[in-house]
C-alpha cells in the first residue's frame, strides 16, 4: 500500500515534474545512442540523430540485441516484442510469447495513403521537438561531459523515421493477426534460435519476466494498469476487465442517469463481448472477415 502511496504522491508533485522537464527523457534517448551509436567512428566522434552526421557503418548484433532487450524492459516494442504469456489452447500453462513489433500506424494500409503520411511526418517531428526540446545533449561513449549540438534538424529526422517505418509492407495483414489459430505457431527456443542467427533473440532470458514461466498462472492477474483508459477481454481467462481509468465522462459517472452509463459504458462492454464471440474458433474466421470490411469501410471513409 505503501508502494502505492508513493506512486501516486510522485505523479501529482507537479512542481517537482516541472522542475525535471525532459532531462529524464533525454537522458533514456541518450542511453540508448551509448548503447547502439547511430554513427561510423571514421567521421563522428559521438553518437547521434543528426542524419548529416551519420553514415553507413556495419552493425554490431551484439549491441543490437542489448538495445532491443533494453526496449523490451522499457515496454516499447521494436522489430518483435517478446514476454511471458499464457497458452492460448492450454490456460494454465506459460509460454515465452514472440509476437511482431506494433507500427507507428494502425496498420501497413495507411502507408500507401500520401495524405495520411504526410501528416504523420510532420506529427512525429512536433513530437520530437516538443519532448526533446530544440536541442539534444551527444555524449560519446566513456565521456565524462555533455556537450550540447546546435538545433537538432527534427524534420529530417522525422523522415528518416517515417522512410524507416515502411518495413511495415512485409508486415503481417490485420486479418491474419486477429486469426487465434494463423498467429499460435509453437517452436522451441533452439528453433527460434536458428531463425534469428544474428540476433542474440534471448538476450532477455534473464530478465524478472522471464522467472514467472515457472510459476502457476495467475487468473486474478491485470494487464493493464488500474489508469488505463481502456477495456480488454482475455481469452486464456475468459474474462473482461475493466480498469479503473475508463469509469470516467464520458463513458461513466456515478451522478449520471442510469440511461447514460447504460449507453456509455454499455457500448464498451458490448464491444468486449463481440470480441468474446469472435475469439472462438467457430466464429473466427467470420468475424475476421467481418472485421475486415469494416476496416475497408473506414478506410474509404477516411
Amino acid at each position: 500500500m505503501q508502494k502505492l502511496k508513493d506512486l501516486y504522491t510522485s505523479c501529482m508533485d507537479e512542481e517537482q515534474i516541472a522542475k525535471a522537464d525532459r532531462q529524464s527523457v533525454v537522458g533514456e534517448v541518450q542511453k540508448l545512442l551509448d548503447m547502439f551509436p547511430v554513427s561510423d567512428s571514421t567521421t563522428s566522434t559521438a553518437p547521434t540523430l543528426d542524419p548529416s552526421q551519420r553514415s553507413a557503418s556495419k552493425i554490431d548484433s551484439t549491441a543490437l540485441s542489448t538495445t532491443l532487450a533494453h526496449l523490451n524492459r522499457l515496454g516499447l516494442d521494436s522489430f518483435g516484442s517478446i514476454s511471458v504469456s499464457t497458452d492460448s489452447k492450454s490456460p494454465t500453462k506459460r509460454l515465452l510469447e514472440l509476437a511482431e513489433g506494433s507500427l507507428g500506424l494502425p496498420s501497413k494500409e495507411y502507408y500507401l495513403d500520401d495524405r495520411i503520411m504526410g501528416i504523420y511526418e510532420a506529427t512525429v517531428g512536433k513530437i520530437l521537438h516538443m519532448i526533446l526540446g530544440d536541442k539534444i545533449a551527444t555524449m560519446g561513449p566513456g565521456a565524462e561531459s555533455t556537450k550540447t549540438t546546435e538545433s537538432t534538424k527534427w524534420d529530417a529526422i522525422a523522415k528518416d523515421i517515417v522512410e524507416f517505418e515502411e518495413l511495415a509492407a512485409a508486415s503481417t495483414d490485420v486479418s491474419d493477426l486477429r486469426d487465434s489459430e494463423k498467429t499460435y505457431n509453437p517452436r522451441s527456443l533452439d528453433q527460434i534460435s536458428l531463425m534469428t542467427p544474428s540476433v542474440l533473440a534471448f538476450q532477455w532470458s534473464a530478465d524478472k519476466a522471464f522467472r514467472e514461466l515457472n510459476q502457476p498462472v495467475n487468473m486474478l492477474k491485470m494487464h493493464m494498469v488500474p489508469q488505463t483508459v481502456n477495456v480488454y477481454y482475455s481469452p486464456t481467462q475468459n474474462q473482461i476487465v475493466f480498469p479503473a481509468g475508463i469509469l470516467q465522462p464520458p463513458f461513466f459517472h456515478m451522478e449520471n442517469p442510469e440511461y447514460i452509463n447504460y449507453g456509455g459504458i454499455g457500448v464498451v462492454t458490448g464491444h468486449e463481448i463481440t470480441v468474446r464471440t469472435c475469439s472462438l474458433p467457430i466464429l473466427s474466421s467470420d468475424c475476421v472477415h467481418i472485421g475486415s470490411k469494416i476496416d475497408v469501410a473506414l478506410s474509404a471513409w477516411r
